[in-house]
């Protein structure tokens, strides 16, 4: 095995590490973000950050705990980790988890806010001057696939597709997790 093999083995690693420590601080920042996020860069401030405060933000809080906690768990089942700051998650999981900040991080910009006068419009309507109807739809789909991003990230860890897959079976029986998935025959 190279030197660079290694060497971008130990840099996935320690990636999917820091992914599995992003879901500590996420437990307060996305709920935090979602309800004040738009208005730290200038966007307007009106109901809707209040609406979500006390119906968006709880759920989240909620779902950010469960996932840190079947993610807890997975690592503990398998005992791989010899100690908390091994634990990690695995390389699909971590893409779904950064896709995950990255669209509630864009949602903000483009979320229509309004008042005791009616919409304000979001912070891309008034500073990249685009349509409030594209800001609303853009809101639509990005709030909509975070949405289910979170809902395939919470079932990967109910199915235990959390951990990293070893490189080398032999360290574990010979046998791996996805070795017996894809041996399993249907049946007709």
């Amino acid at each position: 095995m190279s030197s660079f093999t290694i060497n971008q083995t130990r840099s996935e690693a320690h990636f999917e590490r820091y992914m599995f420590r992003s879901l500590i601080p996420a437990i307060v920042i996305v709920p935090i973000w979602v309800a004040v996020g738009r208005t730290l860069f200038g966007g307007p401030g009106g109901w809707n950050g209040l609406v979500y405060m006390y119906t968006v933000c709880p759920i989240l809080f909620f779902l950010h705990i469960l996932l840190l906690y079947l993610c807890i768990q997975e690592n503990n089942k398998q005992s791989s980790a010899s100690g908390f700051t091994d634990y990690s998650i695995s390389r699909p999981m971590s893409i779904a988890l950064i896709s995950y900040y990255i669209l509630l991080f864009f949602n903000q910009f483009v979320m229509d806010d309004g008042g005791d006068q009616g919409p304000m419009g979001s912070w891309a309507v008034d500073h990249l001057r685009i349509s409030r109807g594209l800001s609303n739809d853009l809101h639509g789909v990005s709030g909509a696939a975070s949405l289910a991003l979170m809902i395939l990230m919470i079932s990967l860890s109910c199915w235990g597709f959390t951990l990293v897959e070893q490189m080398d079976d032999s360290t574990t029986g010979g046998t791996s997790m996805m070795d017996a998935l894809v041996a399993q025959e249907p049946d007709f």
